[in-house]
């Protein structure tokens, strides 16, 4: 991943963040190489996606260590939905896109 990361002052041991990047990902059960399609009970998504991120989170300066609890959404930029070689497929048909979404919450010590 490539994050920019916007720091405030740091007020006592305590640093409030933003944070905002791009990542991408790899899909190792895409099945995007396999020509069956859904009627071969075979569901294809893409192998890799790009995705940017947002996050939100803290640093907590201890004695030993700096402890940075943040919260991140993870957002696909793009359709990763491979649809049946038939138009009207009942599984893929009625699908316009696909896009994956997650929220994480990322515990760090440094």
């Amino acid at each position: 991943p490539l994050y920019v990361k916007i720091n405030t002052k740091r007020i006592n041991n305590f640093r409030p963040f933003l944070l905002a990047g791009v990542s991408t990902d790899f899909n190792l059960s895409s099945n995007k190489k396999n020509t069956d399609d859904n009627a071969s009970n075979v569901f294809r998504t893409t192998s890799q996606n790009l995705n940017y991120e947002l996050g939100l989170g803290f640093e907590f300066y201890l004695y030993y260590f700096k402890f940075s609890p943040s919260l991140r959404g993870v957002f696909s930029l793009q359709n990763e939905l491979i649809p049946d070689a038939a138009e009207e497929s009942p599984w893929t048909g009625k699908i316009v896109n696909m896009f994956s979404r997650g929220i994480c919450l990322i515990i760090t010590f440094e």
